[in-house]
Formats: C-alpha cells, sequence, structure tokens
C-alpha cells in the first residue's frame, strides 16, 4: 500500500548530483507521510546497471560512465540514515516486485524473465519464485547482446548492442534525425507544439499514422522480438514478462509476438507464458520498496 509519493523528473547525467536529488527525496516523502526515519525499516534504491547489492556499490552504469560508487555509504551520509539501505538494479527489482505484490500472473511458474524496455534494456532471469521472492541469475544486462556484428555504436563502447538499436533512446534519437530530414510531418506538428520530443511523443505520431515513424519503430521491435526468441530458446523461462511504453500500443505487442513466433526453434507458443505489464512511472520505485521489504524480511534468516 503507497502512503505517499514525490517525482523529480529532471535528468541527472551526473552521479552526486542523482545521489542528491535521491537524498533530498527521501527527506522530502518522510515529511509528506508525516514519518521520521525511526518509522521506517528500510531504504531501497535502484537504478540501472552492474549492482553488488551485498556491498551495496554501483560497479558500472554503462550509459553514464559511472564506475565503483559506493551508493548505500553516500546515501546515508546525505541523509544520515542509519537503518538498512538496499541497492539493486533497477529491472531486478522490478521483477521482485512483480512477484511479491502482482505473483497471481505468473500462473505457478517457477521460473520468470522480466525484460524492461526503458532508456536502456534489462531482462534478469528469477528461479524459485513459487517459494520465494526469487532468486535472480546473471545480471540481466541484455540490452548489451550483440545484434550484429560491427553494427551501430552502443554508449557501452561496443558495437552492434541490442540498445543501439530498440532503446527508447535510439528510436527517439532516430525520430528526430528524421524529423531534421522532413520525413516526418506527424511529428514535425508534435514538435511545433512543444519544442520538446519522449518517447509519449513518438507513439502518439505513430498512432496518428506517420509511416516513418512506424519504420522506426517497427525495426526497434523487430531486434527486441530476436532478442527475446534468443532468451526462449537458450534459457526456456517458464514465464516472460515485458513491460515498456511502446508495448502500451496493441499494434507494437503485435509486431512483437510475430517476430518471436517466426524465431522460436520449436515454431510454437505451446509453452511460452508471456505478460505485458502495462507501463508505470512509479514501477522502478515500486521495485526499490519491493527490494527494502525483501532485505528486511530476509534479515529475520540471517
Amino acid at each position: 500500500h503507497v502512503l505517499a509519493s514525490l517525482r523529480d523528473e529532471r535528468s541527472f547525467s551526473d552521479y552526486e548530483a542523482s545521489i542528491k536529488s535521491a537524498a533530498d527525496l527521501f527527506s522530502s516523502l518522510l515529511k509528506k507521510a508525516k514519518l521520521i526515519q525511526e518509522d521506517i525499516s528500510g531504504v531501497g534504491l535502484t537504478m540501472p546497471g552492474i549492482v553488488d547489492k551485498e556491498e551495496g556499490r554501483l560497479i558500472i552504469h554503462p550509459g553514464y560512465k559511472w564506475k565503483d560508487k559506493n551508493v548505500m555509504e553516500d546515501f546515508s551520509s546525505l541523509t544520515g540514515y542509519k537503518g538498512m539501505v538496499s541497492v539493486e538494479n533497477n529491472t531486478i527489482a522490478r521483477a521482485y516486485a512483480l512477484v511479491m505484490f502482482e505473483g497471481k500472473v505468473l500462473e505457478d511458474a517457477d521460473s520468470m524473465a522480466y525484460m524492461f524496455v526503458s532508456a536502456g534494456i534489462g531482462c534478469p532471469l528469477l528461479n524459485s519464485v513459487k517459494t520465494h521472492f526469487g532468486n535472480v541469475t546473471g545480471d540481466g544486462e541484455v540490452g548489451h547482446m550483440i545484434m550484429e556484428i560491427d553494427g551501430d555504436p552502443c554508449l557501452c563502447g561496443n558495437r552492434g548492442c541490442l540498445e543501439a538499436y530498440s532503446s527508447e533512446k535510439t528510436i527517439i534519437e532516430k525520430a528526430i534525425i528524421a524529423m531534421k530530414e522532413g520525413e516526418t510531418p506527424v511529428l514535425s506538428s508534435i514538435y511545433e507544439e512543444k519544442q520538446v520530443l519522449d518517447i509519449s511523443d513518438v507513439l502518439e505520431a505513430l498512432e496518428k499514422g506517420d509511416e516513418e515513424v512506424k519504420k522506426i519503430i517497427f525495426k526497434a521491435i523487430r531486434y527486441l522480438g530476436l532478442a527475446i526468441a534468443n532468451i526462449e530458446n537458450f534459457v526456456r523461462p517458464e514465464y516472460m514478462v515485458i513491460e515498456g511504453k511502446i508495448f502500451d500500443v496493441e499494434e507494437n505487442r503485435k509486431v512483437l509476438m510475430d517476430v518471436v513466433y517466426k524465431n522460436l526453434y520449436r515454431g510454437t507458443f505451446q509453452d511460452l507464458k508471456l505478460h505485458f505489464k502495462s507501463s508505470d512511472d512509479l514501477s522502478g520505485a515500486v521495485g526499490a520498496s519491493a527490494v527494502a521489504i525483501k532485505r528486511d524480511l530476509e534479515s529475520f534468516l540471517e
């Protein structure tokens, strides 16, 4: 049950500014909920990249080139909070939240893959979700699966990564290039009104019939479909959940499923269970709370 929520929608490429924003939100949120630090059992912090959850450290955030950041220590120092601070990858946290708060959708499956498509793309695999919150296998950095040898450059420094073709950031960048070349009349009219574009604007242009935008998005979806088929062919999770704003559009879901179906090695959906989760701007925060709750409950077993 959500007692209170606050958002800071500014985008930070600087780690220090980002962790300061998190600390300020924490203090403001306590005041809004009329709580003090001693009232809460823990804090959850989530972020993209590879995380050492035992040490509470961010090992690397490829997009911003953040490396070896002691998130737990920095947050505690800024806030003065002396309780338990849990740090986790943002997609893994979303997966924990699904198991904890929406477990019925898993239909009694014991393993699950959770693909989250946003500025980056993650897809952790969880096992033992029937009897546990789930044990994570690997880091889930499927966004850096190589889709094309010597392909488009990725922010991580490699070439041909899935994120270089299918992330929201890539879709927006390609749509802007097409707009500047005069190929996206609908998107151009949206931009004229707002003077800024986000993924919702690109999707609006798609639904209003902008053919060039449609080509850009469908190409991105084809790569995502190949990645999902590869995961299914190799790992065979019992259930797969997909969350991303581009899949709030029904037509995009159909295109994805068609690509997945064509590339499954057995050519059948007979035992593939797939669930589209509607996008939610607060799902990362809910995931962070799930991580804090999970850590608090498990502490009783230590």
